[in-house]
């Protein structure tokens, strides 16, 4: 009975030297997924910080935006103010002509009369 006893023990000291060896990879498995979840943690805080320094240039990229879209809105104003001052010129222009049509023909009129008044004093 004893030899069977110490067969018996002997079997469940492998075992337990069995167990022991398991609990050992284990327990190295487990650092080693503590040590990847410590760097995950470490990249999903970059991640963080990069996110917050993104939404920042975004903000200003919006304000960037929002001030390009008012000058845009100020140029279109002043260029339609040109537009406007472009065709008073036209008409200024067309008036300007005319009147100087008109002053010419007054103008060969006047020399046509005078003209004729100094032939008419020198007959």
């Amino acid at each position: 009975r004893l030899s069977l006893v110490e067969k018996r023990l002997s079997l469940v000291e492998k075992w337990l030297s069995l167990v022991e060896k398991r609990l050992s990879l284990v327990e190295k498995r487990l650092s080693l997924v503590e040590k990847w979840l410590s760097l995950v943690e470490k990249r999903l805080s970059l991640a963080e910080k990069q996110l917050i320094l993104v939404e920042k240039r975004l903000s200003l990229v919006e304000k960037r935006l929002s001030l390009v879209e008012k000058r845009l809105s100020l140029v279109e104003k002043r260029l339609s103010l040109v537009e406007k001052q472009l065709n008073m010129a036209e008409k200024q222009l067309f008036f300007l002509d005319k009147l100087l049509s008109s002053v010419e023909v007054l103008h060969l009129s006047l020399v046509e009369k005078l003209l004729a008044w100094w032939r008419s004093g020198l007959a």
